[in-house]
């Protein structure tokens, strides 16, 4: 399959996840909406993104996270919710292991006169 083809399947795949982060996707789900099979939809996004389709969906999840704590006064849960994560805990949890800091600490640290929170 070309490289555009496959590029396609990913922009198409991307667009799906952005749209539905708040919902459960699996594989599965997203190979039904680009109309690809999930080997396919696997193949593709490895190839062009050098990564996994669910860790590029995890990181999505996190940047939503992120925009939610920067720009809203939505609680710690309804971000992690808005963000695709049904698990408060887990949510806390991985956040932190990504960004050093929990979600209130990172909020926390937008708000203060000289941020120091990574983008």
């Amino acid at each position: 399959m070309p490289e555009t083809k496959y590029g396609d399947i990913v922009q198409k795949a991307v667009a799906f996840m952005q749209a539905n982060l708040s919902q459960p996707i699996t594989i599965r789900d997203i190979a039904k909406a680009v109309c690809y099979s999930p080997v396919h939809v696997r193949r593709a996004f490895r190839r062009i993104t050098g990564r996994g389709i669910l860790p590029y969906l995890f990181t999505l999840r996190l940047e939503q996270s992120r925009r939610l704590l920067r720009n809203t006064d939505l609680g710690i849960g309804e971000i992690a919710i808005n963000a695709g994560f049904n698990n408060l805990p887990y949510f806390s949890a991985a956040f932190k292991r990504v960004s050093g800091m929990s979600p209130s600490q990172y909020r926390a640290a937008l708000r203060r006169p000289n941020a120091d929170a990574s983008e």
